[in-house]
């Protein structure tokens, strides 16, 4: 829950969403460098398959339900799925 609040703390400060240029090919990785600054996220876990884990499964959800995705969703994405394959290893 915490990196949503961040992301979407970190894209309003900045005036841009999802839909900005800048996102087109790399849509998290600026969320992910600060996750990575923070020590939060192991860079030796990320790989092409596990940074296409969360906009594939925002696709998934958005096209399945054929409605928008919530922060609550949003935020089982990122703790359920995306931080087990990222956080750092003891």
């Amino acid at each position: 829950m915490k990196l949503v609040f961040e992301m979407h703390e970190d894209m309003a400060l900045e005036e841009v969403n999802f839909t900005d240029a800048r996102f087109s090919e790399n849509p998290i990785g600026d969320v992910i460098a600060r996750g990575v600054a923070r020590g939060e996220i192991d860079p030796q876990r990320l790989n092409a398959r596990v940074m296409r884990v969360l906009p594939s499964l925002v696709m998934h959800e958005i096209v399945v339900t054929a409605q928008p995705i919530s922060d609550q969703t949003i935020s089982a994405i990122i703790d359920q799925i995306f931080m087990p394959l990222t956080v750092p290893l003891p």
